[in-house]
């Protein structure tokens, strides 16, 4: 390049970056995953996203977005008007209507326009850094003004066309956003589920959307987000998952010696590169990922089948269905019961006579080899005003159910036998044990099945999600027998030997 050419070259440079100074929003590049959250027609889009994604950048520039009722980084050679006043943005009249911002019934949102922008870092250092992204896209030519709540803690910024922008924290006051009415929201990271409903109830009367952002790190509020948002059946949620090397502009040698870093836990590590949720509520089958769901299929007859059944006297009980495949190499989880989400209808019992038909009606003319079932109620006998009941194994052989209460109860051997189980082999490539994605409770329970703290911060298993891991750890502590040559090979036993004995299941 000769001399003229560099001053040439020099100078379009120059210029651009003034260009960029004086109206940073115009030169805002979305990457695709970012342009997906900015272009969705959700009611509610879930960014989940490791670190240096750009999440905040992508709520500030939704923001900016919704405040002036269109993108200006969608409108070639874009310009910011200048008046006696002053530099301002020009009215969405000028703007062709393809970077208009639409609500969701197709119609553009208000302009002016009431907007939320939250964070679910604490108060004013929370909002500090959120109102620090909204500045860095504005211009800083165009003015506004700016109004403060009592200590800071709610911070909201009018602008010349009367569009308003209100900082807030998850940390306010419970009731602090109650009754408040939007057009549009965003939250950088996670947020309790008390401030995220008002914000949504908010936004129904002017057909708003609001983005989520955030690393999920967090425990508690990560866990009714994956509760509530992610494992329902959901058709007014989009989940974008993106990775930090989606952001072009990354500086992948100095994030390289991050993740490297032998502080991080893998858990962490996930979490924060490709926004896979890790340290959920301080979740407890760690290995189970979605390598481990396989899609359903239907299944040759001659596969031997294993049953396990969680029974209860005042709930429905928990039922897997599992083919043993590979002389006993690899388990499918391929059946639940009862349909439907099993968290939210936990009441009224059913009696062993249904449950007996029910099971009977199901398998049809499957071959079920093993039954088994709880060791503790399986054997339990219930006592009424001094009338002694059958146990639930003695009352189900009455229907010709035969199960087996031989199984390892113990809770902490269970949990590392489950872990090793969905841990993915290096020689075969996958885990010994999987589940057909038709089994969504059983996923949801794998997922989410968490340590809680008890009494004197002492951490143990939840309750919640509980029935369906037993499950799973009852069919993944029995020894199953397999036939094999002239002897018999119990998967799972841990020692991998071979029993010579007959096989008398």
């Amino acid at each position: 390049m000769d001399r003229l050419a560099a001053e040439e070259y020099a100078r379009a440079l120059a210029e651009l970056e003034s260009r960029k100074k004086l109206c940073p929003i115009a030169y805002f590049k979305p990457h695709p995953a970012q342009e997906r959250a900015l272009q969705s027609k959700y009611p509610i889009t879930l960014i989940m996203a490791g670190n240096r994604f750009g999440k905040t950048h992508v709520n500030a520039a939704f923001v900016i977005a919704s405040l002036l009722g269109y993108r200006p980084w969608e409108v070639a050679g874009f310009q910011l008007l200048k008046t006696k006043e002053g530099w301002s943005f020009p009215p969405r009249d000028a703007i062709p209507q393809h970077a208009w911002v639409l609500r969701r019934d197709g119609l553009p949102i208000a302009c002016p326009s009431k907007i939320l922008f939250v964070t679910g870092l604490p108060l004013e250092r929370g909002i500090d850094i959120i109102a620090d992204k909204f500045r860095e896209l504005w211009p800083e030519q165009v003015p506004y003004r700016v109004y403060r709540g009592s200590a800071g803690v709610w911070k909201k910024l009018t602008l010349q066309n009367g569009s308003e922008c209100h900082f807030c924290s998850a940390f306010q006051a419970d009731l602090a956003l109650e009754g408040f009415r939007a057009d549009a929201a965003a939250v950088d990271e996670p947020i309790d589920r008390k401030t995220f409903i008002p914000i949504r109830r908010g936004l129904i009367d002017r057909k708003g959307q609001v983005i989520l952002s955030m690393t999920p790190l967090g425990d508690a509020n990560m866990a009714w987000i994956a509760s509530d948002l992610l494992t329902k059946d959901r058709s007014d949620v989009l989940v974008i998952q993106g990775s930090s090397y989606d952001n072009p502009y990354l500086d992948k040698e100095s994030f390289d010696s991050f993740f490297n870093d032998p502080t991080l836990t893998e858990e962490e590590r996930r979490a924060r590169l490709t926004g896979e949720i890790a340290a959920l509520g301080r979740r407890i089958v760690t290995t189970f990922t979605d390598d481990c769901i396989v899609p359903a299929t239907e299944l040759p007859r001659e596969i031997p089948r294993l049953m396990v059944v969680d029974p209860h006297h005042a709930r429905p009980p928990f039922i897997l269905w599992v083919a043993v495949m590979d002389e006993g190499e690899r388990l499918v989880v391929y059946r639940e019961w009862p349909p439907g989400d099993y968290f939210k209808g936990k009441t009224g019992g059913v009696t062993n006579h249904d449950l007996a038909g029910t099971i009977k009606s199901i398998e049809g003319k499957e071959r079920v080899t093993w039954r088994i079932c709880d060791p503790i109620f399986g054997r339990q006998h219930a006592r009424v005003l001094g009338q002694q009941f059958d146990s639930f194994v003695e009352e189900m052989a009455l229907y010709q159910l035969y199960f087996d209460t031989r199984v390892d109860n113990d809770l902490e051997r269970g949990i590392a036998k489950l872990r090793d189980a969905f841990r993915v082999s290096p020689t075969i490539g996958r885990s010994r044990v999987q589940v057909m994605d038709c089994c969504p409770n059983l996923i949801k329970a794998l997922k989410f099945w968490s340590y809680e703290e008890g009494a004197h911060g002492i951490l143990k298993p939840s309750e919640s999600f509980k029935d369906p891991v037993d499950c799973a750890r009852y069919f993944t502590m029995y020894d199953i027998p397999i036939h094999i040559g002239q002897g018999t090979y119990n998967y799972l036993t841990g020692d991998g030997g071979w029993d010579h004995k007959e096989n008398d299941a």
